[in-house]
Formats: C-alpha cells, structure tokens, sequence
C-alpha cells in the first residue's frame, strides 16, 4: 500500500510572516506617492502663478487708475522745480518753491511702456513722466501745441522727476494699441508705446491771455509715433514733438490721431506662468478717466 506524499505549501517569506512589505510592494507604494506629491504640488504651483498673475494685473490697473486721478488736481507735482518760459519753450531748472511757476502749468502726465534701460535692454517695466507747459491758450485745432508741452526734467534727467514701475511676477507686455487708429493691431510690432492724460487748455482770462480757473478738461492721447521698445529719451522726443505724428506739440494732432477714441487705448500683458492674459482698456466709451481689466484664460492674449 502506497502511501500518498502531500505536497509542501509554499513557503511565506519573513516579510509576509512580520506583516511587513515586500521590496516590490514598496516600489510601487513609493511611485503611486511620489506621483500624488508630484499632482499635488503642480496643483498649488499653478494656484499661486494664477493668484500672482491676478495680483501683478490688478496692481496695473490700480496703480494706472491713481496716475488719471492725479492729473484733475492741476497741482505742479514738485515745487522743487521751477518752470519758466525760455526761447519759447518751457524751461526748469532746480530749487524751485511755491509761486516760481507762474509761467508755467502742470499739464498731467504720460506713460511710456516696455522702456529700455540704459544698456539698451527692454525692461518689464512703465515710465510715468510729469507734463509740464506754458501759461498760454491753446486753440480748438490744436489744443497743447501752444503750451509747448515737455516732460519736467531738470539737467538732462528725465529719472529724477519721473517714476519707473516693475511689472510684478514675470507679467509681460504684448501689444499696446489705440483701436480707432490701428484696428488690427495686436503684436508688439504695430503697438503704439505710450499715453498722455491732459488738461486740455480752458477759455483765455480777463487779460485775453492764459487760463481761466475751472475751465479745464482730461484727455487721453494716444501717442502714435511711440513704440514699446523705446529708450527713455527716444520716447520723450516722440512724447514731445511738434512734427511726429501724435505728439503733444503737433498743431495737426486732431486730425493725425484723434485725441479721446471712442475705443480707448487698450494694453495687453501676458503672465509668464500661467495660460493667461489681461487687457486693460483706458478710456472706453468716453470715459477717459476709466480704466478697465478683463481678464483672459486660455492662449488667447488678450482676445
């Protein structure tokens, strides 16, 4: 009679004995975690790229919000500048104080985007310059050009009375444009560069010459011969100037670009992290002291 053998179970490794994992089992645990942690943390990256963008592109808006609003007050920014008339022009000088101005107005202000610095690298960042002009009254066709409007600087430095923002987490400036002068453009390469907010020039006083207090109004300009891009001074030339198309001092600038455009001027900027963009639109619909944001999701830039 033959006696059956029963087969041996299989053994059960000293891991499995001490509740324990093995090797393998702990590669794959390891992996499934590693690839949580990795989900997770891209998730709240992406969170705060997009809360900063939001943050840099409200900041824009806020801080070119408050650049409109100063410009009403029609107060001479600095009275450490004096301002008088010279070969016709404006001319400042330092050491000004209360009442040495008398020959000149504080006009408001423009806004240079993307400048270069002085090593000729474009910058993220905007130039606020303080307009200044003479005491004297404009005319319907041309209603700066008698002021001989000038950015305030005193030496050759446009810096020292003019402020420099950095465009905060990475934003980026993709295309400035002036809707009613150039509809179609939307790259770098057609943008105009800057914007002015003027008191336009009132009524003439009792004397027939200067202005009457309270006579005033704000307008935006466009300045169309400017380009994002431009150095500090390039672009106060253009801001400037008598013969460029859209400069403060050209007598044909009503009909050569159009002062108060019925579509604003509108500013894209692009997060360097995030799929999104934001349009800030100045002066829409007539209100040139407006200044809106639209924010965009997707790669649309701005559209």
């Amino acid at each position: 009679m033959k006696v059956g053998v029963r087969s041996r179970p299989a053994p059960v490794s000293q891991a499995k004995l001490m509740g324990g994992f093995t090797i393998v089992e702990t590669m794959i645990v390891l992996a499934v975690t590693g690839a949580l942690f990795v989900v997770i943390a891209a998730s709240l990256t992406g969170r705060q790229n997009a809360a900063e963008f939001t943050h840099a592109i409200q900041s824009v808006q806020s801080q070119l919000q408050q650049v409109v609003d100063q410009v009403p007050d029609g107060n001479f920014p600095d009275q450490s500048v004096a301002c008088s008339k010279g070969g016709g022009a404006p001319v400042f000088a330092g050491g000004g104080s209360q009442g040495t101005n008398n020959e000149c107005i504080f006009l408001g202000k423009a806004i240079q985007f993307h400048v270069q610095n002085a090593g000729g690298i474009s910058t993220e960042q905007y130039q606020v310059y303080t307009i200044a002009g003479l005491n004297t009254q404009g005319t319907t066709a041309a209603p700066f050009a008698a002021a001989v409007p000038r950015v305030v600087q005193v030496g050759g430095q446009y810096s020292t009375y003019s402020t420099a923002v950095d465009l905060e987490y990475g934003l980026q400036t993709v295309w400035m444009r002036a809707p009613d002068i150039k509809p179609l453009c939307i790259t770098k390469a057609c943008s105009i560069g800057a914007v002015a907010f003027l008191m336009e020039p009132g009524q003439a006083g009792n004397t027939g010459t200067g202005y009457s207090s309270g006579a005033q109004q704000v307008d935006l300009v466009p300045i169309e011969s400017t380009l994002l891009d431009e150095n500090l001074n390039t672009a106060v030339g253009q801001i400037e100037s008598s013969s460029g198309v859209g400069g403060l001092g050209d007598v044909n600038l009503l009909t050569e670009a159009p002062i108060n455009p019925a579509q604003g001027v509108q500013i894209c900027f692009a997060s360097g992290t995030t799929n999104q963009s934001g349009l800030i639109t100045i002066g829409s619909t007539g209100r040139q002291l407006a200044v809106k944001l639209d924010v965009k999701s997707g790669n649309t830039l701005c559209q």
